[in-house]
């Protein structure tokens, strides 16, 4: 594991990698093989019936998570991060694959607090597809969680290490190339690259194996945040196999807090692992289950569970998660510059089975939880959508700040008296391309019942003061 070294140690060390990474790529690019000696293939085989690739991934990380503070001031809690995920991988197209996940956990302790999430058994398997600078993964089985997405995502996914060869397919040694913006993005998790680069060189050719090393540093975004990464990563190509057989990658990290995510300054060793197998698990009636029609929905929504069973419901994937635990969730709609809106749900009381708040209440609660930013009232009517569930929706208008925004409030109560808020809030700037998003998420609520935490316990104040700011 490695531990994380003071900022100036940090940033000295950072700025030595980068002399080093301009004077080596000088050097490499002045070396000339001589003009005999031949160019070899170095590209990915396209895999069919001759078996499957079993890849086996493990990352370990260190550093510091960066969240604001009571006292308003960013705190910086000592962070360590360990992952692995085992699969085995069939190409079905040039850049769309099926897996079947035998492994998939991460494990993180955060200022001494620590969590472990895995992969449901329900989805291990799952179709990947890389597209225009980012990597899509969803289980045809069912829809995946935001969590178990984050997890599937990890730097240097197989599918990219294609991208990173040489777009000719063919090698000296001593040549170098630049890898792709798009494929840079999908190969360290960027949602785009606005400055730097990686460039890639062939150190060695020999009998059995190409050695590349791929490095650089670039800028971007991921979650409207900016980041900087720093690579330096080892390839192995297998001429036998004719595929990359081990990746190993030295990942140093600066990500600035956002609105979305909290901020990162920290470093990953990530080791990827590969072979050409016979299928042990992946089989012809899972791939043909795999590549089955009618997927398009879960290839583009999420599907959140409440911890204790209260509820469940699905939203498309432009929403991402910024906050969850047993109370509350938030999410929020990344655009290109900001948040486009958010959806704040939160566990409210459980009154006598068969009852439910009166809208009344509700409409005060709000009224007086807004005062003076309240401009008008929109709509306050029930609603018939969910059968057993009763669903009110209040629609106002006023502002933020200076800023005019619309907040949509819903009140949910199942037979058993189960109450969720949920609270959409949209700049009014953004209200004709959100459109009716509220709506395609509500309807698909299921509330379950199940014992109610103790925090859970207490009615919420319906309105600004209920939600997590």
């Amino acid at each position: 594991m490695v531990t994380c070294t003071s900022g100036e140690v940090v940033k000295q060390h950072r700025r030595l990698f980068i002399l080093l990474a301009v004077g080596w790529f000088g050097i490499a690019s002045g070396l000339r093989a001589s003009e005999g000696s031949p160019a070899v293939p170095l590209q990915e085989a396209p895999r069919s019936g001759d078996g499957v690739i079993q890849s086996r991934l493990v990352a370990v990380g260190s550093g510091k998570l960066i969240v604001p503070g009571k006292s308003g001031k960013l705190e910086r809690l000592e962070a360590r991060l360990e992952a692995r995920i085992v699969y085995e991988e069939r190409a079905i197209g040039d850049a769309e694959t099926v897996r079947l996940i035998e492994d998939a956990a991460v494990g993180a302790l955060v200022g001494g607090h620590k969590t472990i999430r895995r992969l449901r058994n329900s989805v291990r398997l799952l179709r990947c597809r890389r597209s225009e600078g980012a990597v899509q993964i969803w289980s045809p089985l069912g829809l995946l969680s935001y969590d178990e997405a984050e997890l599937l995502r990890t730097p240097f996914d197989t599918i990219c290490i294609a991208e990173l060869l040489p777009p000719d397919g063919t090698v000296r040694e001593g040549r170098t190339w630049r890898i792709a913006s798009d494929a840079v993005a999908a190969a360290l998790r960027l949602d785009r690259v606005v400055g730097g680069e990686l460039k890639a060189v062939c150190e060695a050719i020999r009998a059995d194996t190409v050695e590349v090393r791929v490095a650089g540093t670039v800028r971007g975004e991921y979650n409207l945040a900016p980041t900087r990464i720093t690579v330096n990563a080892q390839l192995s190509y297998d001429r036998a196999q004719q595929i990359v057989t081990r990746v190993v990658a030295d990942i140093d990290e600066i990500k600035s807090p956002g609105p979305i995510d909290a901020g990162f300054e920290g470093k990953t060793r990530l080791t990827v692992t590969r072979s050409v197998q016979q299928p042990k698990g992946l089989t012809e009636e899972l791939l043909d289950q795999a590549t089955a029609d009618g997927a398009k929905r879960l290839a583009e929504w999420f599907v959140y569970e409440h911890p204790k069973g209260l509820f469940r419901f699905e939203y498309p994937r432009v929403w991402r998660v910024h906050f969850s635990d047993e109370r509350n969730l938030i999410l929020k709609w990344p655009g290109r510059d900001a948040v486009l809106a958010q959806c704040n749900v939160v566990v409210g009381h459980r009154a006598s089975p068969g009852t439910h708040v009166d809208r009344a209440r509700v409409r005060q609660t709000v009224e007086k939880g807004l005062g003076d930013r309240l401009q008008r009232v929109l709509e306050d009517r029930e609603l018939s959508i969910l059968p057993g569930i009763w669903v009110h929706r209040l629609a106002v208008a006023g502002l933020a700040g200076n800023d005019p925004v619309l907040w949509y409030y819903y009140t949910l109560a199942d037979r058993t008296g189960q109450h969720i808020l949920v609270v959409f809030s949209i700049p009014a700037q953004h209200s004709a391309r959100f459109g009716t998003a509220d709506l395609s998420i509500i309807e698909t609520f299921r509330m379950q019942g199940g014992n109610a935490s103790e925090a859970a316990s207490r009615e919420p104040e319906p309105g600004p003061a209920a939600t997590r700011k």
